[in-house]
């Protein structure tokens, strides 16, 4: 996803909380009054709305004359996310860069706790994945069959 693409998802949440629901063209025009540099397109916002929903990070509902959407997550579990994000690409400096965001943001230790616990559960369940999928080739290709070359007497 482009940083452009977070952006707007980010934009999109923070509109949504602020108004409770909204359509695309609602989004759009506040998007608009607050984006001047950037004019975000009715598709563009659209597009965005449907991978939320995907993500299970917004509610959509069907009304007339199109649909209304509501933010599923609130601004915790949204900051929740991103630092699971956040701390995935930090790899080893995950623990110097997690202790600088419980001091400058309002999180709480415990979460940051979870999402260590959440990232080392993934990577066990990678490497677990991993040997699997090595264990499995090796046994397709069954025994060392190649011949030996025969020498001459």
């Amino acid at each position: 996803m482009t940083d452009a693409a977070k952006e707007l998802e980010d934009m999109i949440l923070s509109r949504l909380w602020a108004r409770g629901q909204a359509s695309v063209a609602d989004l759009r025009s506040d998007l608009a009054a607050d984006m001047r540099e950037r004019a975000w397109s009715h598709a563009d916002i659209l597009a965005c709305l449907r991978h939320m929903d995907r993500k299970g990070w917004v509610d959509r509902e069907q009304r007339s004359r199109g649909a209304v959407y509501t933010a599923r997550l609130n601004a915790r579990t949204a900051r929740h996310h991103a630092l699971g994000q956040l701390l995935s690409k930090a790899g080893e400096e995950s623990g110097l860069l997690g202790s600088f965001v419980i001091r400058d943001i309002d999180l709480d230790p415990q979460d940051l706790a979870d999402l260590k616990a959440e990232r080392a559960e993934k990577a066990r369940r990678q490497a677990e994945s991993t040997a699997r999928a090595q264990s499995s080739a090796k046994a397709q290709s069954g025994p060392n069959t190649r011949a030996t070359p025969k020498t001459r007497s």
